[in-house]
């Protein structure tokens, strides 16, 4: 249920009101799952990106980052947490974030491809090709 009101939270066709709604649904869905099982990583998941896209960066990354000390195997919020701060101009941190990801899964082609797309992105070209080599 969590996921279907986070889908419809980027649905572009609703009014930005509904989209808040559905988005703020969806973290009270996951957040009642993390009551019942806080070891649900992909509860916080949904959490962290529902909190993000609600523009709540610091309760998204003590989501994402709990997700991570959970599961740190789980690329997608590695890549989530990356690239949040990347776009809110953290970019150095957000890149620590991904290298860290690739530290701790270097067989995992996700975050390779995470941290290229966010190298590419940041205008960093050789080192972009590195790791979507590597993914």
């Amino acid at each position: 249920l969590g996921c279907v009101h986070a889908a419809l939270g980027r649905d572009v066709r609703l009014a930005a009101k509904e989209r808040r709604s559905e988005l703020r649904d969806a973290e009270s869905v996951f957040a009642d799952v993390i009551a019942a099982d806080p070891r649900h990583f992909r509860a916080h998941h949904g959490r962290a990106a529902a909190l993000e896209a609600l523009d709540l960066a610091e309760q998204a990354d003590a989501a994402y980052r709990t997700c991570i000390s959970i599961e740190p195997r789980y690329a997608p919020c590695w890549i989530g947490l990356g690239q949040m701060n990347i776009d809110d101009g953290f970019h150095n941190l957000g890149l620590a974030v991904l290298e860290q990801g690739v530290e701790v899964n270097p067989d995992n082609a996700q975050i390779w491809h995470g941290l290229g797309r966010a190298r590419l992105g940041l205008g960093d070209t050789p080192r972009a090709v590195v790791a979507l080599e590597k993914a």
